[in-house]
């Protein structure tokens, strides 16, 4: 795999950058840490209805509940320190 893992406990400035730019797309993101690192986000964004996100998007978890229809995907960000910069690995 690409990059390193993100230590929680020293979280790069880059991280924020790319964190910042997901939240532009996906406006619901739920971080998760495991043995002080960031493995994955899990990010929500809501959606008009099932069909679109089937016929448009190549993969993705679409959830319906009583909040509506959202569309998930989730993201596991790696630091690359050679270019000081976060990528996701999907």
């Amino acid at each position: 795999m690409k990059g390193s893992p993100i230590n929680s406990y020293a979280i790069p400035e880059a991280f924020w950058v790319w964190y910042d730019e997901l939240l532009k797309k996906w406006p619901y993101v739920t971080i998760e840490i495991s043995r002080q690192e960031i493995v994955v986000c899990r990010c929500r964004k809501p959606i008009e209805s099932e069909r679109s996100a089937i016929k448009n998007v190549p993969y993705c978890k679409v959830i319906r509940d009583e909040s509506g229809v959202c569309m998930e995907r989730t993201f596991r960000p790696r630091y690359m320190a050679d270019l000081d910069k976060v990528e996701s690995v999907v």
